[in-house]
């Protein structure tokens, strides 16, 4: 997150950092302005990077105690409030997981390594986000306040097993105290997620953001792809209960065999954009919306 005084326009950040980094970037980067919090997007040194600018009221920048404080978000330019969401988050989680942080980072990366593996990652296709397994594994270290790595990660599904088990109705996973707010609604920011409220019932995965407003982090997950993601859970809480640690590792993080789909489709998307960054943005809308459609 990029913070800039109010008295500079945005789009003149955005501008001046696609500039300085054309040097270093050889790949270019891209403009998603279209998104719901507008982000640069590069790769550097085969890492992907994510730079959300926020326009704020301050003489300096602001205190980790400052940005948590629902006060900070009335000294954000109502156009980017909804781009500080992400930081507020990471800080959330930090202040409320019991567990040394090198553990909890540890358990969430072998968590990503496994739902990559087995292909239920990814919120385009309608399947939990990094953020979202960051709240999960956060809940869990909360039920099991352990210092031991393998101990949560063997818990992780143990007891998402059990709280998804009822596919009908899945109650919600939070890490704050609760869900009431007692705020009323920031402009530029999207409503609290409220169970009484119709419209939230509707969500088949509620994995509530624990940084106000308590928005869904699952809110494009699907029934196939919760149906998919449940598929695995089981299946990695099965092997976790019947074979050795050494073995139970293996198997887990074996990646699915896509010889083994003997049914593809192919598909042609005709692409009409102004550039390169932006028709590759929209192929991977495509893909993301024709894979949420299928198991690969």
């Amino acid at each position: 997150m990029v913070l800039c005084s109010f008295t500079v326009p945005v789009q003149t950040i955005v501008n001046h950092f696609v500039d300085r980094l054309k040097a270093s970037v050889p790949d270019g980067v891209m403009v998603v302005d279209s998104a719901k919090v507008p982000v640069l997007k590069f790769v550097y040194h085969s890492f992907p990077v994510d730079i959300v600018l926020v326009s704020v009221v301050a003489p300096s920048a602001p205190s980790e105690t400052e940005m948590l404080s629902n006060d900070f978000l009335d000294r954000i330019v109502i156009e980017s409030r909804g781009n500080v969401n992400g930081i507020r988050t990471v800080l959330q989680i930090r202040r409320l997981v019991p567990t040394p942080l090198p553990v909890f980072s540890v358990v969430l990366k072998a968590v990503k390594l496994w739902a990559r593996a087995r292909r239920v990652y990814g919120h385009l296709f309608t399947y939990p986000n990094g953020v979202a397994l960051a709240i999960m594994v956060s809940r869990v270290c909360q039920v099991c306040p352990s210092s031991q790595i393998s101990d949560l990660f063997k818990f992780f599904f143990k007891f998402y097993f059990s709280w998804f088990s009822k596919t009908d109705h899945i109650y919600p996973v939070y890490i704050t105290p609760s869900l009431a707010t007692g705020q009323q609604r920031y402009a530029g920011m999207p409503s609290s997620f409220d169970p009484t409220n119709p419209r939230c019932q509707e969500d088949v995965l509620p994995v509530i953001n624990p940084a106000f407003p308590y928005v869904n982090a699952c809110h494009t997950v699907g029934k196939s792809g919760l149906r998919c993601f449940y598929m695995e859970l089981s299946r990695a809480h099965s092997i976790l209960l019947q074979e050795t640690d050494s073995l139970a590792v293996r198997s887990l993080m074996q990646p699915i065999e896509l010889s083994a789909i003997p049914f593809f489709l192919l598909v042609h998307v005709p692409c009409y954009c102004r550039g390169l960054a932006e028709c590759e943005w929209n192929l991977k809308l495509w893909k993301g919306f024709v894979e949420s459609k299928f198991r690969f």
